[in-house]
């Protein structure tokens, strides 16, 4: 039903040229609308998009924990000042998570 409505709307007028090119075009489109509509939708490139995502948030947090750990062995007076923040921080969100969760149960 689709593709009855695309053939429908795509009719030339007085404007436009019936040049054998625009009608090959058009031929194509339709068998390629076709194909697609007789095709199952696939999976993969939602199931490749979380996968990816999930790697990339590992990365994100490994490279995170590096940096907390100095790792890159960077000695300026910034980078020490952050680290102990970001240290701290992190103890404080885990015992608050540690504290809700036990409440839960």
């Amino acid at each position: 039903m689709a593709l009855q409505c695309c053939i429908s709307e795509v009719k030339p007028n007085k404007q436009h040229n019936n040049h054998p090119y625009k009608q090959q075009k058009l031929k194509a489109t339709i068998i390629m609308a076709r194909q697609n509509d007789e095709q199952p939708q696939s999976v993969v490139p939602s199931t490749m998009r979380v996968v990816f995502g999930i790697i990339m948030i590992i990365v994100y947090v490994g490279m995170g924990v590096l940096l907390l750990l100095n790792y890159f062995d960077w000695h300026t007076q910034l980078l020490t000042w952050l680290r102990w923040i970001g240290w701290l921080l992190a103890l404080t969100l885990l015992c608050l998570y540690y504290k809700k969760s036990r409440e839960e149960s």
